[in-house]
């Protein structure tokens, strides 16, 4: 997503946060109180002409406005690019249908037949997109818990300017980090050869298509500079690279934070399925 296009998009994030305020009666303090965050929180979203370089607000912030508001927690993550938006779907003739009798409703009526919905959902044993959320951010939570390097990954000047040579080169830059990350975890992996067998190039692509690691890896490193999920994982796991340490010489402690990762992701990736 380029520059212009994703600040247009969250000028539609902040614009229909404003107009559900502005239908609910809501002051910026009785938001924050309904979603449980700093009121300073609520003024840095709705501020206009912000730093184009700025992360966002985190996804968490963003879940618990959308349901205050009953706005579309997908659409809003979209929005502020935290998943991709996803191809175009056409609806069977009863679901326009349905649409257009959804949309004469009021609004209290709505929520009852969403309420519905999520129960008729559950019923058939299919996740709803707000129960999809909560397992991913319950997931990136225990990881940062359980191991404290992705609490917060800062790149120093060298990370920079890795980073600049991926977003001049990809072509060059890509291959070769695609395969170093196979190899960190297939090393990671080596006393377990049923899951480090599973690991190469085209079963990491696949995984990182996958939206709800997409999410995941967004959340580890929310750098909307560094659109490629690859290259995401890449420097969460190679943050040791400027210090010289090669795959072959990880600490265990370090090698553990890793199989947590890659097993985090696979979980996200089968249960997206």
């Amino acid at each position: 997503m380029s520059d212009m296009t994703y600040q247009a998009n969250r000028q539609q994030f902040i614009d229909l946060v404003k107009n559900a305020m502005a239908e609910q009666h809501l002051s910026n303090n009785r938001l924050a109180q309904l979603a449980g965050i700093a009121e300073s929180t609520v003024r840095k979203i709705l501020k206009d002409g912000g730093d184009p370089e700025s992360i966002g607000p985190h996804p968490q912030v963003v879940k618990a406005i959308c349901r205050v508001l009953n706005l579309d927690v997908i659409a809003a993550f979209q929005l502020l690019d935290y998943l991709p938006t996803m191809p175009q779907s056409y609806l069977s003739d009863q679901a326009e249908r349905i649409g257009i009798r959804f949309d004469r409703l009021p609004k209290d009526k709505q929520n009852v037949l969403v309420d519905l919905l999520d129960s008729l959902e559950k019923s058939a044993n299919l996740g709803t997109p707000d129960e999809a959320l909560e397992t991913i951010l319950n997931a990136v939570r225990q990881l940062r818990r359980d191991h404290s390097m992705f609490e917060k990954r800062k790149f120093n000047l060298q990370d920079e300017m890795g980073h600049l040579s991926v977003r001049f080169t990809p072509s060059l830059q890509i291959p070769p980090m695609r395969k170093q990350l196979v190899d960190r975890f297939k090393f990671v992996f080596h006393d377990d050869p049923v899951v480090a067998d599973a690991i190469d190039e085209a079963y990491l692509d696949g995984l990182l298509q996958q939206p709800s690691v997409i999410l995941a890896l967004q959340m580890l490193l929310p750098r909307k500079d560094i659109p490629s999920a690859l290259e995401k994982l890449y420097w969460l796991c190679f943050w040791d690279k400027a210090y010289g340490v090669s795959t072959t010489k990880l600490a265990e402690e370090h090698q553990q934070s890793f199989r947590a990762l890659w097993q985090m992701l696979t979980t996200l990736h089968q249960w997206g399925r």
